[in-house]
């Protein structure tokens, strides 16, 4: 994939419809101003980035029980118990 064609913000001003279809098609642009690249316009993704908590969890292996014997053994160790110096 290459680097994404360049437009001046003049030409999408004045050519906005048009370029926004050639976004919706899927291609990605980059904006310039006095030749310099200010920004990206590039399609919106059509699938979502979260997933439902209930697929999420069908998807995340469950921990076996040595695990959950480690997390148990590393409790004491951790640092809750230490005086927080800030606490008043």
């Amino acid at each position: 994939m290459g680097e994404p064609a360049r437009i001046p913000v003049r030409d999408l001003r004045n050519h906005v419809s048009e370029v926004l279809r050639r976004v919706e098609a899927g291609e990605t642009l980059e904006v310039t101003v006095n030749e310099r690249p200010v920004a990206l316009l590039i399609p919106r993704q059509t699938r979502p980035r979260t997933l439902p908590a209930r697929d999420f969890l069908a998807a995340v292996p469950r921990a076996d029980g040595a695990l959950a014997e480690q997390l148990d053994a590393a409790m004491p160790e951790t640092t809750d118990d230490l005086d927080d110096p800030w606490r008043t």
